[in-house]
Order: structure tokens, then C-alpha cells, then sequence
């Protein structure tokens, strides 16, 4: 049966200070107001039903999962004890719907990006589903059509059409400069890796074997374990022991280089933003005629091209001929950087106390 798992672990570190420990970018009201990670559910809506609807996030935020999530049953809620990386939560989410659905073919989602519309989503995902059915060796990811030559993501090349948009794959690009980017740009037989997939659960783990050799046995047991509703055992008894590694390095790019699993791709022609830092909130924010992007209470007197977001509903943000700023305020902390100096926030959030990031 198709399955689908939204991936939602991690903080967002560089969406400090709004996103932070307990309160995770994926639960913030970003898509238009909508946590990221209602959007990501709704928009399986009339595709997969509820009941074959998984997440995968950290333990402890479970109770914030269900709380943006009330029809998600406590059993489908995977909660790593630690980030071990994409590769172990993917094989973690394939085992466990193994070990209860032996046909089972999982759509890989992610929480932290804005994809629009939905229903061009829904039709390259029942095409990405439908691609797996016709060829159950295959590993299939989602190619965002590209608009600009983006150095922030890794890309993906495609050659022949294997079946109605669906494609084989070539190879993997890692972040490319900008002068390799326009190059593939223009090619135009390149795609944004979108860090989506659709394969067989079954598949995905012996290929996890072939390529990267390590953990699946114990993640075998932690999936058989969780079905079982022993899954605090199993996962205090194997999860540590899982070797990190992301699912790219780990099995997509070596089955790519291979010819044991077919790596497919379908594009993607959406509007995709991927929510990594505050610049990159600016397709999801309000915007005016000077460029200035805001949300909350914000007013500028002869500024540009600013980044402002507001979560106090009694305190207001002001700026007088400020360009190219990122100002964010919340009741803990306040950020000001200028825009090309927003990557670093992580940095700088790693110099605070425990408690304050």
C-alpha cells in the first residue's frame, strides 16, 4: 500500500531566535500562517489517506506534533531518541512500515518547505507512486524545475524519459559555485534536489545494505520492535549504535553511480521554497513597495529591502532608512544582522547559553 512519512526533526537553527530547542521551525506558522508541518500534512489531503500518514521527528516533540496534528495516531508518530541523520530516519520510518505492510511504498516528505500548488504536488507524486508499482527496484526522487541558478542546493541530472514524467537519473550535483549553476540552469536537463523520495520500503532498506553496509539489521529490529509496541526498548537498545550518514551520500548517489537500482526522478514544476534561513522567508512574508518583507507589527519610514518578523502582539518594530536589515524580535531575544550575514546565525546561536537557543 503507498505509504507517506513527513520528515520533521531538526531545529532551524538558523531561524534563531523564533525557531529554537522545544519550538522547532516545522511547528512555526510560516506557510501563510500555518505551522509548516500542518501545511506539509494538508497537502496530502485526497492523496494518501490518514491512516497510512506517518511523521518522524524528535522524541521530545511529540507533544508539539500532536498538537498541530490531533488525527495522527500515537503509533505513526516515529520519536528518535537523537538526530542520527536522514539516512537512519528514513530506514527507521521503512522498517517500521515493513514490519506491518510487507508491500509497503513510502513517499519521503519534508515539514520545512513551502510547495505550491498542491494539487501539481499531488499529480507528480501519484506519478512518483506509479513509477514504483511498474518498477519495484526503483529509488525515486523529486526534482524541483529550476529558476535561477541556486548555489544553496544540491541539483540532479535526468536523461531519458523512462515512463510518462518520469525519468532515469544521470548523477547528483553537489551545491554547485554560481558559474557551474548557470551552467546548469541553462542545460536544462537539471533539477533542484528536493530531499523527496518515493520507493519500496523493502528496497530502500537493501539498498541502504548494499551501499552503506551498516545499522540496517538493528533498524530491522527497531521497526519490528515498534510495531510490536516495544519501541522504547528497541530503540534504547539499537538506536545509538546507528552509524550517521544522510540518505544522499549513503544510498542515492552510490545507487546512481551503480546499475543494481534503477534511480529515477519526476520534476517537480512548483513553487518550492525551501525555509532554511530569513532571506528565504521572503516568497512567505508581506511584502511592500520598497521590497521590505514583515510580519507582526512592523512600520519604515524610507527603508529597503528589509527582513522583518514580529512575534510580540504589544511591541512594534520601527526602522528609519535601514536597507538590505534582518530584524526578528520575540519575547526572549532579539536578532539584527544585516541580510548577507544571515547564514550566520547558527554561529552566532551557538555562542549563547544552553538554555537561550
Amino acid at each position: 500500500m503507498q505509504h507517506a512519512v513527513i520528515m520533521a526533526g531538526g531545529i532551524g537553527s538558523r531561524l534563531w531566535p523564533l525557531s529554537r530547542a522545544g519550538r522547532p521551525k516545522q511547528m512555526l506558522p510560516l506557510a501563510h500562517g500555518t505551522p509548516l508541518l500542518q501545511a506539509a500534512w494538508d497537502r496530502l489531503d485526497g492523496a494518501v489517506p490518514t491512516e497510512r500518514r506517518w511523521v518522524c521527528t524528535g522524541a521530545e516533540y511529540a507533544e508539539g506534533v500532536h498538537r498541530i496534528l490531533p488525527d495522527l495516531a500515537p503509533a505513526r508518530l516515529l520519536g528518535e531518541p537523537s538526530p542520527r541523520d536522514t539516512v537512519n530516519a528514513i530506514a527507521f520510518s521503512a522498517a517500521t512500515m515493513l514490519a506491518q505492510d510487507p508491500d509497503a511504498v513510502l513517499a519521503v516528505l519534508t515539514a520545512d518547505q513551502v510547495i505550491e500548488p498542491a494539487d501539481t504536488f499531488q499529480k507528480g507524486l501519484a506519478a512518483a507512486y506509479a513509477a514504483v508499482e511498474r518498477e519495484p527496484e526503483a529509488l525515486l526522487t523529486f526534482a524541483i524545475e529550476p529558476t535561477f541558478p541556486a548555489t544553496g542546493y544540491g541539483w540532479v541530472e535526468r536523461r531519458e524519459e523512462v515512463a510518462p514524467g518520469v525519468f532515469a537519473v544521470d548523477r547528483f550535483v553537489e551545491k554547485p559555485d554560481l558559474e557551474t549553476a548557470t551552467a546548469l540552469l541553462a542545460d536544462g536537463g537539471f533539477g533542484w534536489n528536493s530531499g523527496m523520495f518515493v520507493f519500496r520500503a523493502d528496497t530502500f532498506l537493501s539498498a541502504m545494505r548494499a551501499y552503506f553496509g551498516e545499522g540496517v539489521d538493528q533498524l530491522l529490529e527497531i521497526g519490528k520492535g515498534w510495531a510490536e509496541g516495544r519501541g522504547a526498548e528497541v530503540l534504547e537498545a539499537h538506536w545509538e549504535t546507528l552509524p550517521k550518514n544522510s540518505v544522499d551520500y549513503a544510498v542515492m548517489e552510490p545507487a546512481a553511480a551503480s546499475d543494481r537500482f534503477p534511480v529515477r526522478t519526476v520534476p517537480l514544476p512548483v513553487a518550492w521554497h525551501d525555509l532554511g534561513s530569513w532571506p528565504s522567508l521572503d516568497p512567505v512574508l508581506n511584502v511592500d513597495d520598497a521590497g521590505n518583507r514583515t510580519q507582526g507589527l512592523v512600520t519604515h519610514l524610507d527603508s529597503k529591502n528589509c527582513v522583518c518578523v514580529n512575534e510580540d502582539q504589544h511591541h512594534r518594530i520601527t526602522t528609519i532608512g535601514c536597507e538590505n536589515l534582518v530584524v526578528v524580535h520575540t519575547s526572549r531575544a532579539t536578532l539584527v544582522c544585516p541580510r548577507d550575514e544571515a547564514q550566520r546565525v547558527k554561529e552566532l546561536r551557538n555562542l549563547l547559553p544552553e538554555d537561550e537557543r
